[in-house]
């Protein structure tokens, strides 16, 4: 095969293009999962936000309605209610796998276990994208209530309305 100037130009072009599409065609997103019936992914939802925000000083994730807030986001956008459907469904698969019960069956330490799994799953894979976008979006809704506040020393909420009026000048301390 003699080297032509065709191909000195073409060959790197179609591997940088290969280079591109067939990772996504090749990350592992967990195919031929079946989605259980809606009961099973709602007792799922529910033991996850816990486990991200347990109860302490403060209400837990599913006392302040987080698992709803991410119910009600998840209605009016397919892609996430598909991303959460689909994790859902990968923290039943990897309880059953790794424990023979169900994710709300575990205790704590298998809880974490699988979600420790889905934070260090490589990027770009469906169980990493669940536990980040999920993550975020609980914590979002969580620490908008301001029955989460109670629990964080010395903050008494937004500085508005009492403070920043003047921007270079912090606020006066209430007496």
């Amino acid at each position: 095969m003699r080297l032509t100037r065709r191909r000195f130009c073409l060959t790197p072009a179609l591997v940088w293009l290969f280079s591109r599409v067939l990772p996504a065609y090749a990350a592992p997103v967990t195919k031929g999962t079946d989605i259980p019936p809606s009961a099973v992914l709602d007792s799922t939802l529910r033991a996850y936000v816990d486990a991200l925000i347990p109860a302490d000083e403060t209400p837990s994730g599913t006392a302040l309605g987080v698992d709803g807030q991410l119910r009600r986001v998840a209605a009016g956008q397919p892609d996430y209610q598909d991303l959460l459907n689909r994790g859902l469904a990968w923290l039943h698969e990897r309880a059953h796998v790794a424990y023979g019960r169900s994710f709300p069956e575990l205790d704590e330490a298998g809880r974490d276990g699988i979600i420790r799994q889905a934070a260090t799953a490589h990027h770009n894979t469906l169980e990493r994208m669940f536990f980040e976008r999920t993550r975020a979006d609980a914590f979002f809704h969580y620490y908008g209530r301001a029955e989460s506040w109670r629990g964080i020393r010395h903050y008494r909420g937004p500085p508005q309305p009492l403070g920043f009026m003047e921007y270079t000048q912090a606020p006066r301390q209430p007496r």
